[in-house]
């Protein structure tokens, strides 16, 4: 790497430092880019559209010597992702006139879903922990238990995200049909999500009895939220969810789960895909079927665990 490079690497990651931001390892992206430039005799300032698409291109196809690929897909994701942000701060100080990597058809990352999803015996220990709130060691920690119990049961009954659950009002509640109305910041639209009878029963007795106990002070004082405000409430919420799946030797685990748990349990008893995606406000159901690929995983382990031939061959080791 020459020097000129060399120092504005230096300048950038110096700069990231002092606005607290974090890009994961922006020196290694910037080594691997400044060495394309020298290797193509390109200059930084002068890089168009084909040569970002070339680099991109060059990250997915190279291999190591015994021919596994040298990045993965998400190493390629984020390496681009580092390069359009320097690009971004290039523009800020007048050095490039354009940013090719935000105009680039980028690749994609796998949708994963987290290994610790629970099943359904798992998630019903993770409701009940929080649903005996009385257990907690005081009236706060007792409070905090049921409120997150009631979120856990909507969200785990309707598959609704978090910043979803948050932003409902008593108004998008309908007791009498089981059903909430979903705001999907996603995609800007409205969706229904379906209680159930039991989700019903402890929204109910939250908003006829509970409300006002569960959120006074700085908690009660926007009353169009259903829970409540609270600063960082996700952060909190995670917390808690952490906290119950400690207690249940679950690993970790964050309300995120209760969307993912929802879609594999409906996936497991049956339904059909397309309703879950409907139930979850997927416009592609290609986002949804990532569901499918952790039950063939299962699949794979009940037949490795309970096949004959598996037996048969174990007989005989």
């Amino acid at each position: 790497m020459n020097t000129e490079h060399e120092r504005m690497m230096v300048e950038y990651i110096e700069e990231l430092k002092l606005a607290g931001r974090s890009l994961g390892n922006p020196k290694m992206s910037l080594r691997i880019f400044f060495a394309y430039c020298e290797e193509e005799s390109i200059r930084y300032e002068a890089i168009t559209l084909h040569d970002a698409e070339s680099l991109q291109m060059r990250l997915v196809t190279e291999v190591k010597e015994d021919g596994t690929p040298r990045y993965t897909r998400r190493s390629v994701v984020g390496i681009v992702g580092m390069l359009s942000s320097f690009y971004g701060w290039l523009r800020k100080k007048h050095r490039v006139y354009a940013n090719p990597f935000k105009d680039m058809t980028r690749v994609r990352n796998d949708k994963q879903l987290p290994r610790n999803i629970p099943d359904e015996k798992e998630m019903d220990d993770l409701l009940a922990w929080l649903r005996e709130f009385w257990k907690g060691k005081d009236l706060n920690e007792r409070r905090n238990r049921y409120k997150a119990h009631v979120i856990a049961e909507v969200m785990y009954a309707s598959g609704c995200r978090i910043h979803e659950a948050i932003a409902l009002t008593p108004d998008d509640v309908d007791l009498m049909r089981g059903t909430i109305r979903i705001h999907d910041a996603k995609t800007k639209k409205h969706r229904s999500g379906i209680l159930g009878e039991y989700a019903s029963k402890v929204l109910f007795h939250y908003l006829s009895t509970m409300r006002e106990y569960v959120n006074f002070g700085k908690n009660g004082a926007d009353n169009t939220l259903l829970f409540g405000t609270r600063t960082n409430l996700q952060m909190w919420l995670n917390r808690e969810i952490h906290r119950a799946g400690k207690e249940r030797d679950f690993g970790k685990m964050t309300s995120h789960v209760l969307r993912h748990a929802c879609a594999s349990h409906l996936l497991r008893a049956g339904c059909d895909i397309r309703y879950i995606q409907s139930i979850l406000g997927h416009e592609n159901i290609t986002s949804t079927q990532v569901y499918t690929k952790v039950e063939k995983e299962d699949l794979l382990r009940i037949i490795d665990a309970f096949h004959p031939r598996r037996l048969y061959g174990n007989a005989h080791d």
